[in-house]
C-alpha cells in the first residue's frame, strides 16, 4: 500500500513536471514513474492468482487480468479529455488518485484465500 501513496504523489509531481516541456524534467517523470509502476506491477501476478483457488486459478486470473485490461484502456483517452476540458494538469492528477484511491480500496477488500492449497488433478 506504500506504493499506491508515493503514486498519489508522483500523479500530481509528474504532471507538473511534464507541463514544463523541459526534455530532462520529462524524462525524469517517466524514469520515476516507471518505477513506481513496476513497485507495483512486480506483486501483482502473486496477488491475483491468490485471489482464486487452484483448480480456477488459471481461468480466473486471466479473466480478471484481461477484464482489468478492457476496462483500463479508456484511461488515456479520458485523460486527454480531462486535459483538454480543464486546460490544467489538475484534473488528470485527480482523475489517477481516484484510480489508485479504488485500486487500494479494492486490494483491502479482497484479502487472501484463507485454508489449504488445493492441488490441481
Amino acid at each position: 500500500m506504500v506504493g499506491v501513496g508515493f503514486a498519489i504523489v508522483w500523479a500530481f509531481v509528474f504532471f507538473q513536471l511534464l507541463d514544463t516541456g523541459l526534455a530532462i524534467f520529462i524524462v525524469l517523470a517517466v524514469i520515476v514513474g516507471l518505477i513506481i509502476h513496476a513497485s507495483m506491477w512486480g506483486p501483482q501476478s502473486s496477488f491475483i492468482t491468490e485471489q482464486f483457488p487452484a483448480r480456477l486459478r488459471y481461468t480466473g486470473s486471466s479473466l480478471s487480468y484481461t477484464f482489468a485490461g478492457f476496462v483500463a484502456g479508456a484511461t488515456p483517452a479520458i485523460l486527454t479529455a480531462l486535459l483538454r476540458q480543464s486546460q490544467t494538469s489538475w484534473m488528470p492528477s485527480l482523475y489517477v488518485t481516484f484510480l489508485l484511491l479504488l485500486t487500494a480500496v479494492a486490494v483491502l477488500a479482497a484479502g487472501r484465500i484463507r485454508g489449504p492449497v488445493e492441488a490441481v488433478a
